[in-house]
C-alpha cells in the first residue's frame, strides 16, 4: 500500500485505513510503501499493526 498523501488528503488517509481494516478482517499483512516523514509513520502506527518500508526506514537501493 502506498501512503504518500496520507498527511495532506483525508480521502487518501481513509483509503489507507479501509485497506488496513480489510486486511485485518481477512488475516492479511499490510506493508506501507513510500513513507517519507515521521508524521506518516506516526499516523500509520496509530492505525494498527503494519510493516513499513520507505525513505524513513531504510536507505534507497541503487
Amino acid at each position: 500500500m502506498f501512503v504518500q498523501d496520507i498527511e495532506r488528503s483525508t480521502m487518501a488517509y481513509q483509503i489507507v485505513m479501509n485497506i488496513m481494516d480489510l486486511a485485518d478482517r481477512i488475516g492479511a499483512s499490510v506493508i506501507a510503501e513510500g513513507i517519507e516523514t515521521p508524521a506518516q509513520v506516526a499516523l500509520l502506527r496509530k492505525a494498527g499493526s503494519i510493516a513499513f518500508r520507505g525513505i524513513s526506514t531504510a536507505s534507497r537501493c541503487r
